[in-house]
């Protein structure tokens, strides 16, 4: 048969009020037993009874050498031990016999069997406060108490050693594991890291948490679209930092894509405080602002859409929505793409045509004239007098776009707001710390058709800048 480990350990936390010495519990111990406690594994608790706020009270567990799990107490004041009956520790069998036991906090009491079991019971119901099911470790596991120092302070925390089998002691798969016990915070977070969204919102109602912690994790942790929206963004309750988001999305398909900015802009158009009846009375505001922002985004989205030929990439969508027209069109010459960059600046004339030149610099010397007549200055609109539109079809200009925008971003250029996320008043941290929904003053000035054709240049042809007109610069 097993040959019981030959010790005595007393675990005791906080430390032995006077009178209540190690020594003095075992020795009340062996009167109890009627022998010396030689065989037997003890943990001891001292601590504070409830409501009591003098006096200290002790309880004790033992595990007997045949596996039986015994608890004492001992009140405060009082001189004999207590026993506790505990419900459902009548299973005698060898695997179901306990092998160690340690106080996990008052009234709960972490109990090992030979056949790997650990829970954490609470005394006297023996109910597992783990859940359903116990724990599972290799052998006979040894139990330990060994507090856990957190940013929120102590916690409990109890060390399992597990022990293997007699069969496999020469493989030393010795393991020590910890069971610990964690905030409703940090339960939380472990939920949202597993992804677990369920019981993270039922975690977040349990203990009064916010639940918008859960939705917004749900929302990045998904890819953005339809689904996401009805299953996270639409249930967050901080509506600015929903729309900021619908901005520094990027979405996996064309028609995701827009069906996310489409949602951004409805939330703008209920907050952005617009007088009805007067649509020249614009509140400017952080939300008329992105609101702005993603009416361009939108444009981009639909003429990076025709330059892809209704190919959607992801990674290119990132990085094109937060160029200027000008800047993008650019690009495109450089890598040798003409048709993009005039795809370009056809559908955003305004915005575009002050870089054609720019655009035709920078193609490849080695490529012909033939391959992009469209760009060169002497083709229409470049050469006309007269302001083109878009070849996409005039969009019809949003309420927000104008003079009064304008007004307003000149006014943050001039109070020198290089970081638009400084201060906006009702507006939560979270949301001002997505930067995507934060451009840059000037790049809003001309992010739009209507907005460069309120606040640019009159139109002019694009060779007017060159001393003696598209011949000079041909020459």
């Amino acid at each position: 048969g097993e040959i019981p480990v030959p010790i005595a350990v007393v675990a005791a936390s906080p430390a032995p009020a006077p009178g209540l010495s190690a020594s003095a519990v075992l020795e009340v111990l062996t009167r109890t037993l009627g022998a010396p406690p030689a065989r037997c594994h003890v943990s001891m608790r001292i601590g504070e009874e409830a409501g009591d706020d003098e006096g200290l009270d002790l309880d004790l567990a033992v595990v007997e050498p045949h596996g039986t799990l015994r608890v004492w107490r001992l009140p405060s004041g009082g001189s004999n031990l207590e026993p506790v009956t505990l419900a459902g520790e009548d299973d005698r069998s060898s695997d179901r016999r306990v092998c160690s036991a340690t106080w996990w906090s008052k009234g709960r009491l972490a109990f090992a069997r030979h056949d790997g079991d650990v829970v954490v019971a609470s005394v006297p119901d023996m109910s597992n406060a783990l859940g359903e099911k116990p724990e599972a470790f290799d052998g006979s596991p040894a139990l330990v108490t060994c507090p856990r120092v957190t940013d929120e302070g102590t916690s409990e925390r109890v060390v399992v050693l597990e022990t293997p089998p007699p069969e496999i002691v020469g493989a030393h798969r010795w393991r020590l594991a910890t069971l610990n016990a964690r905030s409703p915070r940090e339960m939380l977070r472990a939920h949202l890291d597993a992804e677990e969204w369920g019981v993270a919102t039922q975690l977040a109602r349990l203990h009064g948490l916010d639940p918008d912690e859960v939705h917004k994790a749900r929302w990045l942790a998904s890819p953005p679209g339809k689904e996401a929206l009805n299953d996270a963004l639409a249930k967050v309750t901080d509506r600015a930092w929903a729309a900021a988001q619908c901005a520094a999305a990027v979405a996996s398909t064309y028609e995701q894509q827009r069906f996310v900015l489409v949602y951004g802009l409805k939330e703008t158009e209920r907050r952005c405080g617009r007088n009805a009846e007067d649509e020249t009375d614009i509140k400017w505001n952080w939300w008329t602002r992105l609101r702005l922002t993603l009416l361009a985004q939108l444009d981009r989205l639909d003429t990076l859409n025709a330059v892809h030929l209704g190919n959607h990439a992801p990674r290119a969508w990132a990085s094109f929505r937060s160029e200027t027209i000008g800047a993008a069109a650019v690009g495109f010459a450089t890598a040798g793409n003409p048709r993009a960059a005039e795809t370009i600046l056809r559908r955003h004339p305004r915005a575009g045509g002050p870089s054609l030149l720019d655009a035709l610099e920078a193609l490849p010397e080695t490529m012909s004239p033939s391959e992009y007549p469209g760009l060169m200055p002497w083709a229409q609109p470049w050469c006309g007098t007269d302001a083109p539109t878009s070849t996409r079809g005039a969009r019809v200009p949003d309420w927000v776009e104008g003079s009064a925008a304008l007004r307003a971003l000149a006014q943050e250029e001039a109070d020198g707001a290089s970081d638009p996320r400084l201060s906006w008043d009702g507006i939560s941290a979270a949301a001002l710390a997505v930067k995507e929904a934060h451009p840059s003053a000037a790049w809003l000035a001309v992010a739009t058709e209507e907005m460069a054709r309120c606040g640019g240049a009159p139109w002019q042809p694009a060779a007017a800048r060159v001393e003696g007109g598209g011949a000079a610069w041909a020459a």
